[in-house]
Order: C-alpha cells, then sequence, then structure tokens
C-alpha cells in the first residue's frame, strides 16, 4: 500500500482551476472542468485521507489522479476528478463497451435464463455456474413480467442476449453513437445517465448495472434510480470491481480497474453493501468473480508503465488459453477475493 506523503487537512483546501495538486511527490492537475469533492457521496463526511495516485492509461495522456479514501465509511474515490462536462472526453471513440457486436446465444444463456426453459440437471448446473464466472455477464434468470433494463447498456451487447432469451429490452446510455447501434437491433434505449431518471417509477421486473457505477458522479442517485425503475419485488443485478481483491494488492498502480480517471470510485463489499442497504434493497448477496481480461489487462497495464509501451488490447487467443484456470478457480468462488464484486438483491414486495 502507498504511504501518503500528505495529510488530509493538507489535502481538504481545494486548488483553483489551472493549479496542480501535490500528492504522494507528484504533480496533479486541476485544469478548468474539474470539480473537488467536499462531502461523501455514501456517509456525508468531510474528512479523506489521500491514498494512491493512479496514471491514465487508456488514452495515454500523461496525467495522474488521486484516490481519497473516506475516513468515516471507507469509501474511495478520485478527488479532484473530471466533472460531467470534461468527463467525456477521457471515452475514445472506439470505447469497447460502445462498439461491441452481437454475438450467437448459447446454450449454456439459454439454461441459465431463457423464457420457459426446462429445470437443468445435476450436470447442466454445473456447467452453468461455470460459464456464469468465467463469462463477462451473469445470466439472471427469467422473471414474470419480462420488462428488462439495462442501466448503461453501450451499444446493447447484453440486450441482444436477453431479448434473445424472452425479455422485452430497455437500456440507457450516454454514448449517442452506442445508442444508435442498441435502436438499431431493435432495443428501447434511451440518451441518458444513471443520475437521471429516464423512465417512470415501478416500470420494469429487472435491472441491470454492469460495470457502471465506478463511472457515476453520484452512486447514490444512481442506485435510487435503478430502486425507482423497479416494480415491488423486482431484482437488481450490479458489477463492480473489487477494490480488496487480490488483483488490486497484486498489481497497485497498474490494476486493471484502477481505469483513472474513467473510474471516479472503488468499491468494497462493505461500501457496496451499506450503499444498496442505504438505498432499500434487501436480500443482498454478494459473490466475487475473476475473469481472464483480469490478469491480462494488469499484465499489459505494468508492461506499458515500466518499458513506455501502448498497446491497449489483449489478444482474443490469449484470453481464450487463460479461461481454464479461471474455469478451474471458479469452482471455490474464489474466497471473496475475486476480482470482480457480483451483487444480485431485489426491492421489497
Amino acid at each position: 500500500m502507498d504511504i501518503p506523503s500528505e495529510s488530509p487537512a493538507a489535502a481538504s483546501s481545494p486548488p483553483g482551476p489551472g493549479r496542480e495538486l501535490v500528492a504522494f511527490g507528484k504533480q496533479l492537475a486541476f485544469r478548468p472542468g474539474f470539480e473537488w469533492i467536499e462531502r461523501c457521496d455514501l456517509c456525508g463526511g468531510t474528512e479523506f485521507a489521500p491514498r494512491k495516485v493512479y496514471p491514465e492509461y487508456l488514452l495515454f495522456t500523461g496525467e495522474q489522479f488521486r484516490l481519497v479514501r473516506c475516513t468515516g465509511c471507507a469509501l474511495s474515490f478520485l478527488n479532484p476528478r473530471p466533472g460531467p462536462s470534461v468527463i467525456g472526453e477521457y471515452y475514445p471513440a472506439d470505447y469497447g463497451a460502445h462498439m461491441n457486436v452481437a454475438r450467437p446465444l448459447q446454450r449454456w444463456q439459454q439454461l441459465a435464463g431463457g423464457k420457459g426453459a426446462p429445470a437443468p440437471g445435476v450436470l447442466q448446473r454445473l456447467r452453468v455456474r461455470v460459464r456464469q464466472d468465467i463469462s463477462w455477464y451473469f445470466i439472471p434468470p427469467f422473471e414474470q413480467g419480462g420488462r428488462f433494463i439495462d442501466i448503461g447498456c453501450g451499444s446493447g451487447k447484453l440486450l441482444d442476449t436477453m431479448q434473445k432469451l424472452g425479455w422485452e429490452t430497455y437500456g440507457v446510455e450516454f454514448a449517442a453513437s452506442a445508442v444508435e447501434r442498441a435502436c438499431a437491433k431493435g432495443h428501447k434505449v434511451e440518451v441518458g445517465t444513471a443520475e437521471a431518471l429516464a423512465h417512470p417509477e415501478g416500470t420494469f421486473d429487472a435491472a441491470y448495472m454492469w460495470h457502471v457505477l465506478e463511472h457515476t458522479h453520484t452512486p447514490s442517485l444512481a442506485l435510487a434510480n435503478a430502486y425507482r425503475y423497479l416494480k415491488p419485488g423486482g431484482r437488481f443485478f450490479l458489477c463492480v470491481p473489487n477494490f480488496r481483491s487480490i488483483h488490486a494488492a497484486l498489481f497497485g498502480r497498474y490494476w486493471w480497474s484502477t481505469d483513472a480517471p474513467r473510474h471516479l470510485f472503488q468499491f468494497e463489499a462493505a461500501t457496496i453493501r451499506a450503499y444498496l442497504e442505504r438505498t432499500g434493497f434487501e436480500d443482498v448477496q454478494i459473490t466475487t468473480r475473476t475473469g481472464a481480461s483480469s490478469w491480462l489487462r494488469g499484465f499489459r497495464h505494468t508492461l506499458n508503465g515500466w518499458f513506455g509501451t501502448k498497446m491497449t488490447r489483449d489478444p482474443d487467443w490469449l484470453l481464450a488459453a487463460f479461461d481454464v484456470p479461471v474455469a478451474m478457480s471458479s469452482l471455490v468462488r474464489f474466497f471473496g477475493a475475486g476480482s470482480e464484486l457480483r451483487v444480485a438483491c431485489r426491492k421489497p414486495a
């Protein structure tokens, strides 16, 4: 863990736009459009301890960003950070989630969540469980009513699958180009953010927010909107990077999910549970998952940091090669130290 070279008190006075902040011996830019966080979004606390400094390693801008930790509830977040008016500058035109293409429906997905799918046998259940752990997306079981919303849906890759499984598909996404791609495939997707309510309360039977919450400026508002979207008894599925994972400790500033400044928050199981329970969700179940990309991105970012290379993609054949050890390790559920936190919960009936 990095040893703070500045005190929380010294970090409490925001620099003006165009000035610089010194953290851990590094000069950090605070340019126009950046904002200073004075209150913790989770607990309202005002005391923050500097924790780490992360480089920007997708666009290779040369900037570095400071992560702080709320002394009241342990929530970690960038401070200062790009505000809503400039955050879009850090997403390239070919950002992965905005460019995803449809893939054929797989048999395990049909067994996991297909409308009217027969109950799988013992071996099939084991296969489904392993595939759920290997795969980026968790496939929820079909819910009566069948209205499904993906908050932060990108170009609709998950919506494609859910539509084939019998769901009526909706989405919200801030990138207009990705919305166009999703709508062209028959999904009802609107341009917007997780913090802006785009549908009436109680519209959906299931809501999904996958690797989106860490991108939001106000997670409490994003989760409140997800809660409002759901019908009583509706289910909510959430995934965020796990700041307490083995990978975060192993790779440090080159962990795959530092992703500053796109990832404005870093969550742990305790802070995610606190967020969800304060929002009103119940039956909160948290597991962890480690995928092949969790390893490869960490290695790639480390090489970029050490040697000054600018690699931005992992070869598909190498990702496939990592699937076998990841599948074997999934049988023990990663002992809570996997690279992602996966959550299933409900709105009270």
